[in-house]
């Protein structure tokens, strides 16, 4: 029996890391079974395979073809924003990309990260006014993504979060009947 019940899939606990010896090592060697989340950015690499010699960048380690071997280790890939809906070199919001589809056919949950209400860190077609500090139009950002498929979303304002939840809940109520 392991204490609290936190060693099952089913346990309340999520473990995430932006390094990928450590998730392995937890699965296998640790047998540990709640859940795992690799954070994955659209730059850069996990620290741990550079310093081991293998550097890989979190794209590659991504691709839909590193997909199913992710899937024998991580529940859920948590990805930067930019890895499922990038942004236009404008700084407007882009098209999805195939992430989402990719990844639940690998058979993996995807939470892009983070969502912030203040317009420095929304899209330009986002913000409100011209204060970098002023709430901007953070549901209709958060919406975007959630109409992808993701499963679920990290967020500096949860009750943000919850607001679009709830309002793509309404729409999806209003269209079934």
């Amino acid at each position: 029996m392991t204490p609290y019940g936190l060693n099952t899939r089913s346990a309340p606990l999520w473990v995430q890391s932006f390094e990928w010896t450590n998730l392995v090592d937890l699965r296998t060697a640790h047998r540990f079974r709640a859940k795992l989340v690799f954070l994955v950015s659209a730059t850069g690499g996990p620290y741990d395979l550079r310093a081991q010699g293998t550097p890989r960048s979190y794209v590659e380690l991504v691709a839909p073809a590193n997909l199913p071997r992710l899937a024998e280790v991580v529940d859920t890939i948590g990805a930067e924003k930019a890895v499922v809906i990038p942004r236009r070199a404008d700084g407007t919001l882009g098209e999805p990309t195939s992430f989402v589809e990719d990844v639940h056919a690998a058979g993996l949950a995807v939470t892009p990260w983070t969502f912030r209400a203040e317009n420095s860190f929304l899209p330009v077609d986002h913000r409100v006014g011209t204060d970098p500090a002023a709430r901007g139009r953070i549901v209709d950002e958060v919406l975007a993504f959630l109409r992808t498929g993701v499963d679920g979303v990290f967020c500096d304002q949860p009750d943000v979060c919850v607001e679009a939840r709830d309002h793509l809940w309404a729409e999806d109520d209003s269209a079934t009947g």
